[in-house]
């Protein structure tokens, strides 16, 4: 078991907070990308896929061309004041870090980052000297929020970068055999807490304690599930914990997770359909614990 100093309360956000604002349904834009492709299969045939390979089956494999105009469709959205003031709590929750498993840059606009192209690349950081591929998959990519001094790290690729977006078998693969060869590094450096320092999102996740908010984790997110077991193995001192309000069930991801170590925290005092209480409540929970 390896051992880091001080483990921090990290945020881990899912699309959950951006639907209680009439986020996109990821759902529907699988549906129009199956609408615009002549295909052998009927959509309910395509719906058994797991979750993330349904774009796949959607698009015929021309999941490139479909994430170019996912991400401008998704870059076009602003956030709305009351959006704003939500996210806010999220950015002045006590922790230096947010990852996020969406693709979308609404807690960049909330952090008052200008919503242009350009002023996102000049709040882009690299912990290290990237190549081309390293920053495709985000490993070590975030965005500076200076006025909340908060990195951003979005896991799965960003709408700036559609060549970042992780969807499908061939771009997990990619993310999951970049992971497994930076393990040893990790493992190496977090050994001497008087000089470490984290160089990634995957620091993040296996040294500190993980609080899942609005992120369904899908059983098709073959990263997370084995970055999940590898912090069992070997960051044991740290835990995640998967926060869902009591209507929503997810009963073969819970079984996992629950083999895994996670605590998931099924919240029946939640008021139902009631989202926006819900996750302010989770905050303050997460925050006072």
């Amino acid at each position: 078991m390896i051992k880091a100093d001080n483990p921090r309360k990290i945020l881990l956000i899912g699309n959950g907070i951006n639907r209680v604002f009439g986020g996109v349904d990821w759902e529907s834009c699988i549906r129009e990308a199956y609408a615009e492709q002549a295909s052998a299969y009927s959509y309910e045939q395509i719906q058994q896929l797991p979750y993330n390979m349904r774009i796949v089956a959607a698009t015929g494999d021309h999941v490139d061309k479909c994430m170019k105009a996912f991400s401008s469709r998704l870059y076009n959205d602003v956030i709305s004041e009351k959006q704003r003031s939500f996210l806010e709590k999220f950015l002045c929750f006590p922790s230096t870090d947010i990852l996020s498993a969406n693709y979308s840059l609404e807690l960049e606009q909330a952090a008052g980052i200008p919503h242009q192209k350009n002023k996102y690349y000049a709040a882009r950081r690299d912990t290290k000297e990237c190549s081309a591929r390293e920053r495709r998959l985000r490993m070590y990519t975030y965005f500076e929020a200076e006025k909340y001094k908060k990195r951003i790290w979005h896991i799965h690729g960003d709408v700036t970068a559609p060549s970042s977006i992780i969807m499908g078998h061939y771009y997990y693969g990619k993310l999951l055999h970049e992971i497994q060869n930076y393990i040893p590094d990790l493992m190496r450096r977090s050994g001497d807490v008087s000089s470490y320092k984290p160089k990634s999102w995957v620091d993040l996740f296996l040294l500190n304690e993980i609080h899942m908010i609005g992120f369904g984790l899908n059983l098709s997110e073959i990263d997370l599930w084995w970055l999940i077991c590898c912090k069992r193995r070997y960051f044991s001192h740290t835990k995640i914990v998967f926060h869902k309000p009591f209507w929503e069930r997810c009963d073969e991801a819970a079984l996992m997770m629950r083999t895994y170590g996670v605590t998931v925290c099924d919240d029946t005092e939640a008021e139902t359909g009631n989202y926006l209480s819900y996750y302010e409540k989770v905050l303050d929970r997460i925050r006072n614990s």
